[in-house]
């Protein structure tokens, strides 16, 4: 296969995203429905996709300096969203700030109760609600919740966190094709890559909703940026820590650490312990309740993007959880198996893990996939470029 071949798959990629991104309304809670009707946001986005063509084409100064500037618009405009729609009806939104506030107090955040905002919509199981509250507290390891915490202390919107987070995971996943001895080919690959996560249609969405995936991202992207290094290990450990379904990644590190698995796979599970014990320690009732057993207390949603949700709503019932763990132990033999032992191979393979474990959740919606479509991005990015052997 030709080396361009990739590079004009992805700015063709690229192209229509901007194009999905220019007639599409960007976000849910906003008073326009085309970007047209904003012009300080259209503006921006114009400037980004005509900065973008400069990622592709010029001297490798002026590729690097066009993406920066790339990253500074997408920044520029998430922070826009915010201010657009600065309170968007749902949960996590609600449960994040309650939390934080309670935090902030020196309160636990995994005892608190927080507004139902939903009324008499069976989103909930029945105890866990008693009408006017939703009767547990943060449901997000504490990682995220510590990730979260300086935007909403420091700029009064934990969401600002996800938006730096964002924009750093992108310029990681480019960085992966900077390195030295990298081709021209190579470094293209991995900006186009990066900027293809930045911005994927529904990007604005995912930032006006408040979802957490955007820590996840940063983790995953620096994990595999740094894969390489002799401290890869702490990274590593973050991530397992940020969100409860990537403990998916534990037996996928064999692939990023081919030669010294055995012994940072335990560093990177103790790294995970370090930053959440503690919370266990001050709050075992609540940290238990909300972060553990609640995962196997909510209703099954057949409102979620998945094939099983597709099952029930078309009268067929709704198979057991065991549906669910036997797509992830298939899947991760298959990726074990068949993908390279990279971090590019890690990372196609922690997408295609959860990928599958989506399609056959219980519980699977826009901010799940998102998390897949990042994996994805950064497999493409890492594959571009020369690999280092683990240290």
């Amino acid at each position: 296969m030709s080396p361009v071949l990739p590079v004009a798959l992805l700015a063709a990629g690229l192209a229509w995203q901007y194009w999905m991104l220019l007639t599409a309304q960007p976000a849910m809670y906003i008073r326009f429905r085309r970007p047209v009707e904003a012009p300080t946001f259209f503006g921006m986005l114009i400037a980004a996709a005509v900065l973008s063509v400069g990622v592709v084409i010029g001297s490798r100064r002026s590729r690097r300096t066009a993406f920066v500037l790339v990253l500074a618009l997408h920044f520029a405009l998430g922070t826009w969203i915010l201010r657009a729609s600065p309170n968007p009806r749902i949960d996590v939104v609600t449960v994040h700030r309650e939390a934080l506030l309670a935090l902030q107090q020196g309160r636990s955040p995994y005892s608190i109760t927080f507004e139902n905002i939903y009324g008499r919509k069976h989103n909930y199981a029945p105890d866990l609600t008693d009408g006017s509250r939703v009767l547990f507290g943060l449901p997000y390891p504490p990682l995220s919740v510590l990730m979260a915490a300086p935007g909403q202390w420091l700029a009064g919107d934990y969401r600002f966190a996800t938006i730096v987070a964002l924009t750093a995971a992108g310029a990681l996943i480019a960085l992966c094709g900077w390195r030295r001895g990298a081709s021209g080919i190579a470094e293209r690959q991995a900006s186009l890559a990066a900027l293809m996560l930045l911005f994927t249609p529904r990007i604005f969405f995912q930032i006006e909703q408040g979802w957490t995936e955007p820590f996840s991202v940063l983790l995953l992207a620096a994990t595999v940026a740094t894969a390489h290094m002799r401290a890869s290990h702490v990274l590593s450990g973050l991530l397992l820590a940020v969100k409860q379904y990537l403990v998916v990644c534990l037996p996928l590190m064999f692939l990023l650490w081919p030669r010294t698995s055995g012994r940072r796979i335990p560093q990177a599970v103790a790294i995970a312990a370090a930053v959440t014990l503690p919370f266990l320690v001050w709050d075992p009732h609540g940290f238990l309740t909300s972060v553990v057993f609640l995962q196997f207390a909510e209703p099954f949603r057949t409102d979620s993007l998945s094939y099983l949700a597709w099952l029930a709503r078309s009268g067929l019932g709704q198979p057991g959880a065991w549906v669910t763990l036997l797509a992830a132990a298939v899947s991760t033999a298959l990726a074990l198996w068949k993908l390279p032992r990279t971090a590019a191979g890690f990372s196609a393979g922690v997408a295609f893990v959860l990928l599958a474990s989506f399609a056959f959740g219980k519980k699977a919606f826009c901010n799940y996939y998102f998390f897949v479509i990042a994996a994805l991005t950064t497999a493409v990015a890492a594959a571009a470029a020369p690999e280092h052997e683990d240290a």
